[in-house]
């Protein structure tokens, strides 16, 4: 039995195109043909996304190890889009994490300044830390987690901002 016909189009296919059923110990080529139950399977999903969403929670739940096997493969054959996802989600964490409203609260509570204030600041020294004196600057809007201790201290000071001191006391940045 080389050729078959689909029950769905109707054409006459080599078995090849047909997958195989096991049923009582038999294997049987199935009614349809690969392609036909594609679209069907690719029209069922479109009209029951919560089933299939369900049944994938299920599977990941049911087969960690699958999971980690696949997830490894998928970033060793495209490490690009990896990249490219990482970078996305950090861009948006950052930017759900530093948006204007909540850098203006942290300035006025942490500091006591205004934003202006701040800018005013930044410009008097030179985008320089005002301790070492060292120009690793990310443009007026550098923020206290971006490299560590020493843009933290570009911020600290006494409440006047005229001042810049570590706050531990200190006179090196990093």
């Amino acid at each position: 039995m080389n050729e078959k016909r689909c029950n769905k189009c109707g054409e006459t296919k080599s078995a090849s195109e047909f997958g195989l059923r096991v049923r009582n110990g038999k294997s049987y080529l199935m009614p349809r043909c690969k392609p036909c139950r594609y679209v069907e399977a690719r029209k069922w999903r479109a009209a029951n996304p919560d089933k299939v969403r369900e049944h994938g929670k299920r599977w990941r739940t049911s087969n960690p190890d699958a999971v980690k096997r696949l997830k490894k493969l998928y970033r060793l054959h495209h490490p690009d889009r990896v990249k490219a996802q990482i970078k996305a989600s950090l861009a948006k964490r950052w930017e759900d994490k530093y948006k204007p409203e909540r850098w203006r609260k942290w300035l006025r509570t942490k500091y006591g300044i205004t934003e202006e204030h701040f800018d005013d600041l930044v410009k008097k020294q030179h985008n320089k830390c005002a301790i070492c004196k060292n120009g690793q600057s990310q443009g007026p809007r550098r923020r206290e987690e971006a490299t560590g201790t020493g843009d933290r201290r570009l911020f600290q000071g006494n409440r006047t901002g005229i001042e810049r001191v570590a706050r531990d006391g200190s006179d090196e940045c990093g």
